[in-house]
């Protein structure tokens, strides 16, 4: 066991534990370098190697290769006194299955919401190039974090799906959630292999629990009207058919699954026989047959024309509901709504899927937007064949957003959408999509110097394209590349420094914005080419050793971030560059600088315990000023955020050590 305040690598400070089993321990640890705060987990070693130690083995050699937001990032492995040691990401927020026990069960659009997420993140492990069957799904498992977001814990049984394998080696899984092939259940008389369909069952019993409050029984009609009538036919036929005895009789990818949830409704057979209802109205009321009807709308004309008229009113009204969210700082789930009502309407028309994106990623839940849009992509053929929004998509997958902490770049979602792509009508999709299938695969298998060739051919050709919102669009795309994978890049022989190339490349982004002028690029780029460019000088000058070199990047990055600052929209955001900057003042060792920064921080927002929190800890581990860091950690105590803030909880530790409150 760690003592506490152990300092590791001369930057992670062990606090106190918050997690502890059989075979493992997990404590809350604190960055001196970063500021921020990991969870780490301390493989206990066993002299017999059992199943769990091996478990456990599996979950670190799985996570470290995966990078979706609902999954825990492993972020260094440390072995200290004979110990290994896991850093992973800090999952503020609390189990599921707690939260049940709590509110005894979900309301429907909850229920739904959380399936669809848990579809997503699911099938991010099925498109993994080494299929991944998480076998496991249950509340326990899920962490609710403080964002509303999930995240799936616990990858100690997931597995590798082997095609030659007719049957799993070892049983694993959690009566009443696992599936009857987890267990040895024999299906026509054989036993059979876990698969994609077993994590579709185990959420389709997950998903029972939320919806009616009782955990499942193992191998039972998991009907959840039996439970509460007045749910929803449509969604009770949904968890039925995830909870089939037969792997065939399931859903056979969480795609099916995904699309079913979005559109449980329609399966519903209250809500068939209301559309019954309105189209026999409407053919009384018009007092036509059948067959006149559909000839009084045989002119293609006149059925385009409509058609547009509708998607333009709709989407003229969505898009002021849209500028009133942004301008109140609220997201509104109208908006999305009204988005995907424009789409259903048009799916051939791309404005509707684009800024339904944009709202999203400038609300900071990019992942919300990206799952209403990809679940028409995968289910509409008229938006299937639609490059342009294609496009869009594939190339957020592909560059995460750096104005959204909570999605990454996800480079199997992007070749997916990059080879949907005409390269005849777009030729840079071809360069995209070779680096998003190379750069899908794990990371030690991947071919480095052929991403590395790529990188430059794909600049020599955006050199070369008339200045456009394309060629701003690539550019962002290979700075990010470049940074993404920065320590596997600089170890190829005469590559150039990634950071380095990542500034002068989002530097021709820049320059291109400022040539074109254009008020309408303008508001979708300038904020994105700004962050890009100045996370590229911090990270710079974080890499380099010398203080002195650092310093001027340091001072760059610096008056990069104040000069984007009035660009955010969000106040969380603005707050973030904000305590950042006072950040890298400390990082410089300019205490006074920092002081006076972090004071402005906490004027402008007084109910940011992060903040006050933050300046505590360097005025008590910098600069020694015990009273200053009383003072602060009481004004930070009066917020109801403090005690969900981590930052708070470790300078509350650090002076109840020192006795000074």
């Amino acid at each position: 066991m760690l003592e506490n305040q152990t300092v590791l690598k001369g930057r992670y400070e062990i606090g106190r534990i918050i997690g502890k089993g059989g075979m493992s321990i997990v404590y809350d640890a604190y960055d001196l370098v970063l500021n921020k705060h990991w969870a780490i987990k301390e493989l206990l070693k066993n002299p017999e190697k059992t199943i769990k130690e091996s478990n456990l083995t599996k979950e670190i050699d799985l996570l470290k290769n995966l990078h979706h937001p609902a999954l825990p990032r492993i972020t260094d492995i440390i072995e200290y006194q004979n110990e290994r040691l896991v850093v992973m990401d800090l999952i503020d927020g609390q189990p599921l299955d707690k939260v049940l026990k709590k509110k005894g069960r979900l309301d429907t659009d909850t229920a739904v919401a959380y399936g669809i997420q848990l579809c997503d993140v699911l099938n991010y492990l099925h498109h993994q190039p080494k299929k991944i069957i998480y076998r496991d799904m249950k509340p326990g498992n899920i962490m609710l974090r403080n964002d509303g977001n999930l995240t799936l814990i616990d990858f100690g049984i997931a597995r590798e799906y082997k095609e030659e394998q007719s049957s799993d080696t070892t049983l694993l899984g959690t009566r009443g959630y696992a599936a009857p092939e987890q267990y040895g259940a024999k299906i026509y008389g054989q036993k059979v292999q876990t698969d994609e369909r077993t994590d579709i069952y185990c959420l389709g019993a997950t998903m029972y629990h939320f919806l009616t409050g009782e955990q499942p029984m193992a191998i039972s009609n998991l009907n959840v009207q039996d439970v509460d009538p007045s749910i929803s036919n449509g969604l009770n036929a949904v968890i039925l058919k995830c909870t089939q005895m037969r792997q065939e009789d399931r859903y056979q990818t969480c795609e099916e699954l995904m699309y079913a949830l979005n559109n449980y409704q329609k399966m519903d057979s209250v809500y068939i026989q209301k559309q019954k209802h309105k189209i026999r109205l409407f053919l009384i009321t018009a007092g036509i047959s059948l067959t006149g009807f559909l000839i009084s709308f045989a002119g293609n004309r006149g059925i385009l024309s409509q058609t547009l008229k509708a998607y333009n009113k709709e989407l003229n009204e969505v898009n002021i509901l849209a500028s009133r969210s942004l301008a109140d700082k609220k997201y509104d789930e109208a908006v999305t709504k009204g988005y995907v009502k424009a789409i259903e309407i048009a799916p051939f028309e791309e404005s509707a899927f684009i800024r339904l994106i944009d709202y999203h990623s400038r609300m900071a839940q990019t992942q919300h937007g990206l799952d209403a849009v990809v679940s028409i992509i995968d289910s509409n053929d008229a938006a299937a064949d639609n490059d342009e929004v294609l496009m869009y998509v594939a190339r957020m997958y592909f560059n995460g957003n750096p104005n959204d902490s909570s999605f990454q770049q996800d480079y199997t979602s992007a070749a997916k959408y990059f080879n949907m792509v005409s390269t005849r009508k777009v030729p840079e999709a071809e360069y995209y999509a070779s680096l998003s299938l190379s750069l899908s695969e794990l990371s030690d298998t991947i071919d480095w110097t052929k991403i590395q060739e790529d990188l430059q051919e794909f600049e020599k050709y955006n050199d070369e394209l008339k200045k456009s919102e394309a060629r701003i669009q690539n550019y962002e795309s290979l700075a990010g590349v470049y940074i993404a994978n920065k320590s596997y890049l600089s170890q190829q022989k005469g590559a150039p420094d990634p950071y380095q190339k990542a500034i002068e490349i989002i530097e021709k982004a820049e320059d291109t914005l400022n040539f074109l002028q254009d008020d309408a690029l303008e508001d979708i780029y300038r904020s994105d080419v700004m962050r890009r460019k100045a996370d590229a000088y911090y990270l710079r000058a974080a890499s380099i050793t010398k203080e002195k070199d650092a310093a001027a990047y340091y001072d760059i990055a610096v008056k990069a971030y104040q000069e984007l600052i009035p660009y955010l929209e969000i106040a969380d955001q603005k707050r973030e560059i904000e305590v950042l900057i006072a950040d890298i003042y400390k990082f410089q060792g300019d205490f006074q600088k920092a002081a006076e920064q972090y004071e402005q921080v906490i004027k402008t927002y007084p109910d940011s315990s992060y903040a006050y929190a933050s300046y505590g800890l360097m005025e008590l581990v910098n600069r020694g000023n015990l009273k200053k860091a009383v003072e602060l950690y009481h004004q930070a105590e009066r917020l109801r955020t403090a005690a969900k803030d981590t930052n708070f909880n470790i300078l509350k530790s650090k002076l109840q050590n020192a006795k000074a409150i």
